[in-house]
């Protein structure tokens, strides 16, 4: 079999110490591919596909770019074998994004991804802005004092080890972004790691300078973010009850912004948020409603109606021009609106109540505009899910069938194709009558997350966070990325 990793004609510059690191490289590739199931055909298509897309990358806007004194394709490849491993099944290290690197004496890449731990700092009445440094930051985020280069050569990549995926967001079928821990790179311990895929999650980079912590990094100190969503290739958000931050250049710098929140959606050119009040929470946490334009910084409050408020389990969903707010729980309450959430109607629990009280617990929307809901008999433990087809008005009972365990996560394709996540991932495809457990290996098992971003493109995250799972066929089938 001819070796897919040879060097093809017009692949750019090959000169000096940087053709010795690509043929090193090429070398450990075709010793890889020697060891992996036959797939040239496709293992050509990866190449030629990074290929194309660093070609397009390279090409400034309005002009074009000369190949002389340019930088290698190093980081070409690196995504090369990253995919190629991704399609091979095998564990994947997540590459380390160097969009400016800095060197130290021997050439080495110095930028540090995931970042140190960030320091805590006092909340402010104005937002204050974190901005890239251009070396890397160490665990008391101290200046970098390695001499720097001038070139632009990279002689090493670094990639991550030991990351927990902890919230994941997509734009659309290819692009999407997740927060994770990892560990540090240049010291011990656990660092924020912000991830990036253009390829619908089969091959993630990482990207520096975030300013935040997560779960596993430092207790998820101050500041301390438990989701991200993004709105575009370049605007996204990273929140938690007590923080939020706001980058409107793709994760190059970010603002934070007064206030927090417990939970966020973006979509039809606005975001909202519910902001938990925290002088009453806890153990009464009161929430309130706002929504401004995407990367926006200025928020308007709406008024609830009905005698019920949010609190910090609060549950936001979106489709298309609706949102749906759930307090869930004892007395769970939801709201609709039909205008982006410029106004809201108050439906009451909307768990059909039958046999003995029945609270909600959470929900979700499905590219039809259908909504669904958990619904779990209160005393008994028995739980089903409810679905309207009318913009959250009426509901539709399941049958239970979904035993005791708690419900880690919802999700819907449509009306029709639900899943739900507890002990397994159960999957339904008659709005709820039934579920099948799915069961086999390479499935979700117990997901921390479970989304759709179409009528068949979902995504779900393993509960230990090693393991994102995607789906193309509204959750038949399955393939999964695993990371070191």
């Amino acid at each position: 079999m001819r070796n897919p990793f040879a060097r093809r004609p017009g692949a750019g510059p090959d000169t000096g110490a940087a053709a010795d690191h690509e043929a090193t490289l090429r070398r450990r590739l075709a010793e890889q591919a020697r060891q992996a199931p036959s797939g040239e055909p496709l293992a050509e298509r990866v190449i030629a596909r990074a290929e194309a897309e660093h070609a397009a990358r390279s090409l400034p806007r309005g002009g074009t770019r000369s190949v002389a004194g340019g930088r290698p394709p190093w980081g070409r490849l690196v995504a090369v074998a990253a995919a190629v491993a991704a399609v091979a099944g095998v564990g994947v290290a997540v590459a380390q994004y160097d969009p400016s690197p800095d060197h130290d004496q021997a050439g080495q890449t110095t930028i540090a991804t995931p970042t140190p731990p960030a320091s805590s700092s006092p909340a402010s009445s104005s937002p204050v802005t974190s901005t890239p440094t251009p070396g890397p930051r160490s665990s008391s985020a101290s200046e970098d004092k390695s001499p720097q280069s001038s070139g632009s050569r990279i002689v090493r990549v670094p990639t991550l080890s030991g990351v927990r995926v902890v919230d994941i967001t997509f734009t659309g079928p290819d692009d999407g972004w997740g927060i994770a821990s990892a560990d540090c790179l240049r010291t011990s311990g656990r660092c924020t790691a912000l991830l990036r895929t253009t390829d619908g999650g089969k091959v993630w980079q990482s990207r520096p300078n975030t300013p935040f912590h997560v779960a596993g990094v430092n207790d998820c100190s101050a500041p301390c973010v438990e989701h991200v969503r993004f709105a575009t290739d370049d605007i996204g958000y990273a929140f938690g009850p007590n923080a939020l931050f706001l980058t409107r250049d793709g994760a190059r710098s970010w603002t934070r912004l007064v206030g927090g929140a417990v939970a966020m959606e973006t979509l039809d050119g606005n975001v909202i948020r519910v902001r938990s009040d925290q002088a009453t929470c806890p153990p009464a946490c009161r929430g309130t409603v706002q929504y401004a334009g995407v990367g926006a910084t200025t928020w308007r409050t709406v008024s609830l109606p009905g005698s019920a408020t949010p609190g910090d389990d609060a549950v936001l969903s979106r489709s298309g021009t609706h949102a749906y707010l759930l307090a869930p729980g004892s007395g769970s309450t939801l709201w609709t609106s039909s205008d982006d959430g410029r106004s809201w109607t108050d439906r009451g629990e909307p768990c059909p109540q039958r046999g003995g009280e029945v609270d909600s617990r959470t929900l979700a929307t499905a590219a039809d505009g259908s909504v669904v809901v958990a619904c779990r008999v209160r005393g008994s433990g028995t739980q089903a899910v409810a679905v309207s087809t009318d913009g959250g008005a009426s509901f539709r009972a399941g049958k239970a069938v979904l035993g005791a365990g708690g419900i880690r996560a919802l999700a819907a394709a449509s009306a029709d194709t639900v899943l739900v996540s507890s002990d397994e991932t159960y999957r339904s495809t008659d709005g709820g009558r039934s579920f099948d457990r799915l069961g086999a290996a390479g499935t979700p098992g117990s997901a921390s997350y479970l989304g759709f971003g179409s009528a068949t493109a979902g995504h779900a995250i393993a509960a230990d966070g090693r393991t994102v799972f995607t789906t193309a066929d509204a959750g038949r089938s399955w393939s999964a990325v695993r990371f070191g």
